[in-house]
């Protein structure tokens, strides 16, 4: 079965780069309305087969994409939504359609190097992979909340940080492996010293990612002043005490390595690749119901055939 989405990016790709193949998977540019400042589209169409085989949930195509779109986000560092799903030529109602992206627009004009992180992530180990997926799906979503929410936005970048950061750090709790993770992976993001580095992660857990879940505590207009200088972190006064806040695209930029990173390290990879977008597809959508008495093959089943109570 043929799967197509129709999506828009916030970051367009260079005309240059024509169509992208990653693994089972092709992106191609599709036209849109004219601009005469850019010659990058922002609008593009997913492909990939879906080989169905024998046997109970074997098949969740539009999850499969909400997860490799999800993927691309990270890749990208892009906001992506989806205009429009359709399997075999039949246009499909789908819950991963979306609005328009939010965030401004830039051009990719470096490889991005999709199958490569594509490689590298089928590459992991089940679990591992699993989390990084996992991951990407919230990166995405702070992405979608970047202008809306910058609170929130904080909040989930942390969240699929700890997605992985607490299975793969050995020693302390949450807190530590979440600052020892993003120092480890994310030691290419920037070139601040390393403990200016930590203190600005330990910022972030302490007032951003715990203030906002136990206290319902708002992200200063600090983060927004140092995205609108383009700088990594503002110094300021709060309550007559001298505080450091980081940026919310500057923390979206160290996630975002660190994850790929580690997805990159060697360390944590097994020989065979696997296709852990489809595996990972295939645990949404699906309940196990108990039936009241048996059915018979290509019945239609309602609610009255099942015990829900």
């Amino acid at each position: 079965m043929e799967i197509k989405t129709l999506f828009s990016s916030s970051s367009r790709i260079a005309p240059s780069f024509g169509s992208i193949t990653a693994g089972k998977y092709n992106i191609e540019p599709v036209p849109e309305e004219f601009d005469s400042k850019v010659s990058a589209t922002g609008t593009y169409l997913l492909r990939f087969s879906d080989d169905i085989e024998k046997g109970p949930g074997h098949s969740n195509p539009f999850k499969e994409t909400d997860v490799f779109l999800s993927f691309l986000s990270l890749v990208l560092d892009s906001e992506i939504h989806v205009k429009g799903v359709m399997a075999n030529s039949v246009n499909s109602p789908s819950d991963i359609v979306s609005g328009q992206p939010q965030q401004p627009r830039i051009v990719i004009k470096d490889d991005p190097e999709v199958d490569k992180h594509l490689g590298n992530m089928s590459h992991l180990d089940e679990i591992m992979a699993k989390q990084i997926l996992r991951a990407c799906g919230v990166y995405s979503a702070a992405l979608h909340n970047t202008n809306r929410n910058p609170t929130l936005s904080f909040f989930l970048l942390a969240v699929a940080v700890e997605c992985v950061s607490n299975k793969v750090m050995d020693e302390g709790g949450p807190r530590k492996k979440f600052i020892d993770f993003l120092s480890k992976f994310g030691e290419s993001s920037h070139d601040l010293d390393p403990d200016k580095f930590r203190k600005l992660i330990r910022e972030i857990y302490d007032r951003h990612r715990s203030g906002f879940t136990h206290g319902g505590k708002e992200v200063p207009n600090a983060a927004i002043m140092a995205d609108r200088l383009n700088r990594p972190y503002i110094r300021h006064l709060e309550e007559d005490k001298e505080k450091l806040t980081p940026g919310l695209r500057w923390f979206q930029n160290v996630v975002r390595t660190s994850l790929l990173n580690f997805a990159a390290d060697g360390s944590y990879h097994e020989s065979n690749p696997n296709d852990h977008i489809k595996n990972l597809s295939l645990e949404f959508g699906f309940l196990k119901l108990k039936v009241k008495k048996s059915l018979d093959a290509g019945s239609v089943a309602t609610t009255h055939n099942f015990e829900l109570d």
